[in-house]
């Protein structure tokens, strides 16, 4: 089991129900209108979740789950179909290979870390948005990555709340 990084205690494996109740949340939160001055502050919440559980939870979160989880955004936003989940994929690969260096580290530490992952992500939907023969959305796009690194430590505190153990005080 991995430990937290707030935390030294050990966490309890996460619910099967917890991890799909997080990740139809955030892929909810997604599908809801967001105001046109703020959208390229607007983080990925979907991408934040799906990155939590694969770096705490990597046996029950991947690449599959990453894909199925696009295309289903791809849908609900009427993009290109695949474009999310090749981007989903893509974080999904890079967490996977960046996920024991992770682990050392706290929570701002691993958002830190993190920022070059989310800048990957943005930077292949606006390549995969450019070859679907749109036009370029504007720099202030990647701004969302740094939005989506600040928000990691309260996000990922939030997902391990149930899973952390009462502390039970020694018997003296």
């Amino acid at each position: 089991m991995p430990q937290s990084p707030t935390n030294p205690a050990l966490l309890r494996p996460a619910r099967t129900r917890l991890i799909v109740l997080s990740l139809l949340i955030a892929l909810l939160i997604g599908m809801l209108p967001k105001p046109s001055g703020l959208l390229p502050l607007m983080p990925d919440i979907l991408a934040l979740v799906l990155i939590h559980w694969i770096i705490y939870q990597p046996e029950r979160g991947g690449m599959t789950l990453a894909w199925v989880l696009g295309l289903l955004v791809d849908v609900s936003h009427g993009s290109l179909f695949g474009q999310h989940a090749m981007v989903y994929v893509a974080i999904a690969f890079l967490t996977i290979q960046l996920r024991r260096r992770l682990l050392m580290f706290n929570l701002w530490q691993q958002a830190f870390q993190l920022v070059p992952i989310f800048l990957a992500g943005d930077g292949l939907n606006i390549l995969l948005h450019l070859f679907a023969g749109n036009a370029f959305v504007g720099w202030s796009y990647f701004l969302g990555s740094f939005t989506s690194a600040l928000l990691w430590p309260p996000i990922s505190n939030l997902l391990q709340l149930p899973q952390r153990r009462a502390t039970i005080p020694d018997p003296e």
